[in-house]
């Protein structure tokens, strides 16, 4: 065996190991969707994951700051592959008690899908609330219609920005950098995206963007996935005219 020099440095190589661990981290740790996407319908999950925006060196405290991880469990659909069933025996060797088997169907706790789907005003409640008339009337007063966009994204993207945004909160959940995660509704589709923390910095904003609430928004830039074809709104205080919630209204600026 040959001698090692004061100057040696052991060093070892991984190879492949290492693009498993790596999926392994994007999985388990929410903060991922800050920097990276998920295409959740493609199998194996490996495939699954595409780049966002820049993960740059200064992000890995706000990567890995949650102490929360995502259990890995399977989807109905990875559970009818054959590379899954193949492999339950091996797996079992590993656990302490149950099997793979025990896992229930439909439970999938990965990343929530931001996917556009149509909806019909016509028999949801949400186009008759308080929020919605009230916004309907605000539109309707300045001589606008409300028109949906989120369903035919591509006929109403001028230079990567929607002219004029009306929707309604469905869901809103902070991320780790800060900015608010939510889900929008407009009268054709759903669409998401964060809303920046500097417009939380203003309480009386902050206070209103619940769910529920209703968004009159203008020149939204939508950020647009080539790969797999995702397109998520990112809205800054610029682009926030009025927020309509319970009955009160908060006002930005006066036009839409």
């Amino acid at each position: 065996m040959a001698e090692k020099g004061p100057s040696y440095v052991a060093t070892y190589t991984l190879c492949g190991f290492a693009v498993a661990l790596k999926v392994w981290i994007l999985e388990t740790y929410p903060n991922a969707i800050n920097w990276w996407v998920k295409e959740e319908s493609v199998i194996p999950r490996a495939l699954a994951w595409e780049d966002g925006p820049k993960f740059e060196n200064n992000d890995y405290d706000l990567f890995f700051c949650s102490n929360y991880h995502v259990r890995l469990l399977p989807t109905d659909v990875e559970r009818n592959q054959l590379w899954w069933s193949s492999s339950l025996d091996y797996f079992g060797r590993f656990m302490p008690s149950g099997s793979f088997n025990d896992v229930p169907p439909s439970l999938d706790m990965n990343t929530p899908k931001v996917t556009v789907e149509k909806v019909d005003e016509g028999d949801d409640s949400d186009f008759r609330s308080g929020p919605w008339v009230n916004a309907t009337e605000f539109i309707n007063g300045n001589g606008g219609m409300m028109v949906g966009v989120f369903a035919d994204i591509k006929k109403f993207l001028n230079k990567g920005k929607f002219e004029k945004v009306v929707g309604i909160i469905k869901s809103c959940t902070l991320n780790v950098l800060g900015d608010l995660t939510v889900t929008i509704k407009d009268v054709s589709g759903l669409i998401s995206g964060p809303i920046h923390h500097k417009v939380l910095a203003d309480e009386i904003l902050a206070k209103a963007l619940t769910v529920g609430a209703v968004l009159v928004l203008k020149n939204i830039s939508v950020f647009s996935l080539k790969q797999s074809g995702r397109h998520y709104l990112n809205i800054t205080i610029r682009n926030v005219v009025k927020v309509f919630y319970n009955d009160e209204v908060v006002s930005v600026t006066e036009k839409a």
